[in-house]
């Protein structure tokens, strides 16, 4: 599942529920933080915080039930 806007077509975003979709826009500075730092710390920093909440927010759980658990028998 797509969770991140640039991995979504500009169709799946139209289908969007607007009463109930949540956006987080985390928007970070572009500046020198002195000389042993990239210029992108700021927006650096945003990435990992915003992989943290989607983790947090609504995990996927990879799921597979297996035939054998089923009743299912050869």
């Amino acid at each position: 599942m797509a969770r991140l806007l640039e991995e979504l077509t500009s169709e799946a975003i139209d289908a969007f529920n607007r009463e109930e979709t949540i956006v987080l826009l985390p928007v970070g500075a572009t500046e020198q933080h002195g000389k042993h730092l990239p210029v992108g710390t700021d927006t650096m920093i945003l990435k990992s915080v915003l992989e943290r909440v989607l983790k947090d927010i609504d995990p996927e759980i990879p799921l597979l039930i297996t035939p054998r658990y089923t009743g299912w028998q050869e």
